[in-house]
């Protein structure tokens, strides 16, 4: 079962619940955040603050399997969750930059915040997870990035080059962060197409090490793609 929680990134500016979603994120974060003000930082918060409510709630309920669950949470409603649960999870980055919960480490999450938004991934199974804010799209920005079928796809046929290129985008970055490995593992050795293309939004794609993956596009706000990959 994986689990996605999409938040509003204004719901923790007004200053009582940024009081409180302050004291309820992991000590890293909350030293980072001290002093900061401003949409990047209530944007960190919000991720903090997601990656909480996430754990404590993927850990009260049940459910196995690969089904996707989708929240769209609010601040307030997590903070006032948070607060009653009385705990907060350590949090973690490995060498590679991957955070984790040292405590658990038979749970994975993920977590991207893009424009106006956090969301937080969950599972019992690695997972990675991006949201992008739709932006203009400098010229031939695909075959600077992306595999030669995926960059023929948006210059010769698709019907919204700017919805379809930031699908892939979404999914090529929740790749990266599955692996662990970031930009350093580059865009070109495996193509998203076929999500791109499936009716469902959904493939399950062999890597070249031999892994087998799922891949998603999911429902996002208007003006953003949201993609999540899982083993």
């Amino acid at each position: 079962m994986i689990r996605v929680y999409l938040m509003a990134a204004d719901g923790v500016e007004p200053e009582a619940v940024c009081e409180d979603a302050l004291q309820l994120v992991d000590p890293e974060r909350r030293k980072q955040l001290d002093g900061r003000t401003g949409k990047p930082a209530a944007l960190s918060l919000a991720a903090g603050l997601l990656i909480q409510y996430a754990y404590m709630d993927h850990s009260q309920r049940s459910g196995t399997g690969n089904e996707i669950l989708f929240y769209s949470k609010d601040a307030i409603e997590c903070t006032g969750a948070l607060k009653a649960a009385g705990h907060v999870e350590d949090v973690r980055k490995s060498a590679d930059g991957r955070p984790y919960f040292p405590d658990h480490s038979e749970v994975f999450f993920s977590v991207s915040h893009s424009g106006a938004y956090a969301v937080c991934s969950v599972a019992e199974v690695p997972n990675g997870i991006d949201i992008q804010e739709h932006r203009r799209l400098s010229c031939d920005i695909s075959g600077r990035y992306f595999a030669g079928e995926e960059d023929e796809y948006l210059k010769k046929f698709s019907g919204n080059v700017t919805k379809d290129f930031f699908d892939l985008w979404c999914l090529h970055e929740a790749y990266m962060k599955y692996t662990g490995l970031g930009m350093k593992q580059g865009m070109k050795d495996l193509s998203f197409l076929p999500v791109l293309k499936a009716d469902n939004a959904k493939a399950c794609l062999g890597t070249e090490e031999g892994k087998r993956i799922c891949a998603h596009i999911l429902q996002a706000p208007d003006g953003y793609s949201l993609g999540l990959v899982s083993a």
